[in-house]
């Protein structure tokens, strides 16, 4: 009867009750959608980038590797020639210690890179009186 008084019907106030929350659900849902639309587009960013930091990872490390070994390999000229520079001053010591007993000389990468590195004594002209 109180309806009555204002003029609206008991209808008419239960549609107006459930309206605002009606439009209410309507902002949840659409807040919920776009929140959902947003962290699936980040989480697709982040994917993406991670997968670009990941094949450029690759890629530099891959350089570096290649520059590395590059700078650290010997020739075969310049092993060739540091080897021959290391045998001719362990003839010389054998010579001088009067031993003979070597067999011959095989270098790895590692030793051709020490070896050329070497100087014979001898060659050294400089003294220190």
């Amino acid at each position: 009867s109180n309806n009555n008084i204002l003029g609206t019907s008991s209808s008419n106030t239960s549609t107006l009750s459930t309206h605002p929350t009606r439009h209410a659900t309507n902002r949840s849902t659409q807040r919920t959608k776009t929140g959902a639309a947003e962290m699936a587009t980040e989480l697709v960013v982040n994917l993406v980038q991670i997968g670009l930091l990941t094949v450029a990872s690759y890629y530099v490390s891959a350089w570096l590797a290649k520059r590395l070994k590059d700078q650290s390999s010997v020739s075969s000229a310049d092993s060739a020639k540091a080897q021959e520079r290391l045998e001719k001053l362990l003839n010389s010591r054998e010579e001088e210690d009067g031993r003979r007993n070597r067999e011959s000389l095989t270098l790895n990468q590692y030793e051709a890179t020490l070896a050329s590195d070497v100087i014979d004594p001898s060659t050294i002209t400089t003294t220190f009186r």
